[in-house]
Protein backbone atom coordinates (compact mmCIF):
# COMPACT_ATOMS: atom_id res chain seq x y z
CA UNK A 1 0.00 0.00 0.00
CA UNK A 2 2.53 2.60 0.69
CA UNK A 3 5.10 1.57 -2.33
CA UNK A 4 1.57 2.24 -4.63
CA UNK A 5 1.25 5.66 -3.02
CA UNK A 6 5.08 6.47 -3.26
CA UNK A 7 4.77 5.47 -6.81
CA UNK A 8 1.75 7.53 -7.74
CA UNK A 9 3.37 10.96 -5.98
CA UNK A 10 6.70 10.12 -7.47
CA UNK A 11 5.01 9.61 -10.81
CA UNK A 12 3.28 13.32 -10.82
CA UNK A 13 6.79 15.10 -8.67
CA UNK A 14 8.03 13.68 -11.99
CA UNK A 15 5.95 15.10 -13.87
CA UNK A 16 5.25 18.41 -12.34
CA UNK A 17 8.87 18.79 -12.09
CA UNK A 18 9.78 17.54 -15.99
CA UNK A 19 6.72 19.72 -17.79
CA UNK A 20 6.18 22.88 -15.50
CA UNK A 21 9.98 23.10 -15.66
CA UNK A 22 10.12 23.22 -19.41
CA UNK A 23 7.52 25.69 -19.31
CA UNK A 24 9.85 27.81 -17.69
CA UNK A 25 12.85 27.11 -19.78
CA UNK A 26 10.68 28.19 -22.58
CA UNK A 27 9.38 31.33 -20.81
CA UNK A 28 12.93 32.40 -20.40
CA UNK A 29 14.24 31.20 -23.88
CA UNK A 30 11.37 33.21 -26.35
CA UNK A 31 9.56 35.26 -23.33
CA UNK A 32 7.67 37.77 -26.57
CA UNK A 33 5.74 34.51 -27.23
CA UNK A 34 4.06 34.30 -23.57
CA UNK A 35 1.77 36.90 -23.21
CA UNK A 36 1.41 39.00 -19.70
CA UNK A 37 -0.90 36.28 -18.05
CA UNK A 38 0.67 32.92 -19.59
CA UNK A 39 -1.56 32.93 -22.51
CA UNK A 40 0.20 31.63 -25.60
CA UNK A 41 -1.18 33.04 -29.09
CA UNK A 42 1.45 31.04 -31.31
CA UNK A 43 0.05 27.43 -32.40
CA UNK A 44 3.03 26.02 -33.46
CA UNK A 45 4.22 26.85 -29.61
CA UNK A 46 1.11 25.27 -28.56
CA UNK A 47 1.63 22.22 -30.50
CA UNK A 48 4.90 21.94 -28.99
CA UNK A 49 3.80 22.23 -25.92
CA UNK A 50 1.60 19.82 -26.15
CA UNK A 51 3.64 17.55 -26.93
CA UNK A 52 6.14 17.46 -24.69
CA UNK A 53 3.38 17.28 -21.93
CA UNK A 54 2.35 14.14 -23.25
CA UNK A 55 5.97 12.95 -23.40
CA UNK A 56 6.78 14.29 -19.66
CA UNK A 57 3.34 12.23 -18.91
CA UNK A 58 4.25 8.87 -20.19
CA UNK A 59 7.35 9.81 -18.12
CA UNK A 60 5.65 9.96 -15.03
CA UNK A 61 3.47 6.88 -15.80
CA UNK A 62 6.83 5.10 -16.45
CA UNK A 63 8.20 6.16 -13.32
CA UNK A 64 5.08 5.21 -11.32
CA UNK A 65 4.76 1.67 -12.88
CA UNK A 66 8.09 1.05 -12.22
CA UNK A 67 8.33 1.89 -9.00
CA UNK A 68 4.76 0.10 -7.95
CA UNK A 69 6.44 -2.83 -9.85
CA UNK A 70 2.62 -4.92 -9.40
CA UNK A 71 -0.45 -4.16 -11.41
CA UNK A 72 1.47 -1.43 -13.28
CA UNK A 73 -1.38 0.09 -15.71
CA UNK A 74 -3.85 0.39 -12.13
CA UNK A 75 -1.03 2.60 -10.83
CA UNK A 76 -0.45 4.64 -14.07
CA UNK A 77 -4.26 5.03 -14.57
CA UNK A 78 -4.58 6.16 -10.85
CA UNK A 79 -1.98 8.61 -11.38
CA UNK A 80 -3.54 10.01 -14.81
CA UNK A 81 -6.89 10.38 -13.11
CA UNK A 82 -4.79 12.33 -10.60
CA UNK A 83 -3.57 14.29 -13.19
CA UNK A 84 -6.81 14.85 -14.92
CA UNK A 85 -8.65 16.37 -11.46
CA UNK A 86 -5.37 18.64 -11.30
CA UNK A 87 -6.34 20.14 -14.89
CA UNK A 88 -10.05 20.19 -14.35
CA UNK A 89 -10.39 21.46 -11.18
CA UNK A 90 -7.11 24.40 -11.43
CA UNK A 91 -6.93 24.94 -15.43
CA UNK A 92 -9.94 26.33 -15.27
CA UNK A 93 -10.00 28.99 -12.63
CA UNK A 94 -7.35 30.42 -14.96
CA UNK A 95 -8.12 33.55 -15.90
CA UNK A 96 -7.20 33.80 -19.94
CA UNK A 97 -7.66 36.71 -22.04
CA UNK A 98 -7.17 34.90 -25.53
CA UNK A 99 -10.07 33.22 -26.92
CA UNK A 100 -11.58 32.40 -23.53
CA UNK A 101 -14.35 30.40 -25.26
CA UNK A 102 -11.85 28.95 -27.38
CA UNK A 103 -9.73 27.85 -24.07
CA UNK A 104 -12.66 26.73 -21.77
CA UNK A 105 -14.10 24.85 -24.83
CA UNK A 106 -10.89 23.08 -25.48
CA UNK A 107 -10.10 21.89 -21.16
CA UNK A 108 -14.11 21.13 -21.17
CA UNK A 109 -13.48 18.49 -24.07
CA UNK A 110 -10.10 16.81 -23.39
CA UNK A 111 -9.97 17.40 -18.94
Amino acid sequence: MIRSIIAVIAGSVVWMVTALGMDEVLRKLIPNSFGTKGEVESVPLLLFMLSYSLLFSVLGGYVTAYIARRNEIQHALILSSQTESFCKYSVPKLDFVFFPNFTQNLLDRFC
